[in-house]
């Protein structure tokens, strides 16, 4: 999420200090700079994790119960519908800097 906000403009020192490791945080800056264009089932994963990514515990997967994680097969189906709205983004943008050759 922070790649899709650096590519929108906002400020990697505001991002450092105001999302920090809070997914909920960067979830709601996306929301606000592209109109709520994640939504559904991708919304409720990010808030799922955002509490133990904060937390730093994925560094140590002990520290997490299984209980409060989302099934892996969702989290797969939905990190990869994020990572490819992610990449036709950022696709779009760099076409639009760098046109093909005539």
């Amino acid at each position: 999420m922070k790649s899709r906000l650096l590519h929108a403009g906002a400020d990697e020192e505001d991002l450092m200090i105001g999302v920090n490791h809070s997914l909920t945080a960067a979830l709601k800056m996306v929301q606000r700079t592209e109109g709520g264009r994640i939504e559904g089932e991708c919304v409720a994963l990010i808030e799922s994790l955002s509490r133990p990514h904060a937390m730093q515990a994925f560094r140590y997967p002990s520290l997490l119960p299984e209980a409060d994680l989302p099934p892996p097969d969702r989290a797969l189906r939905t990190l990869r519908h994020f990572l490819r709205t992610t990449d036709t983004r950022l696709r779009g943008w760099w076409r639009a800097l760098r046109p093909d050759p005539p």
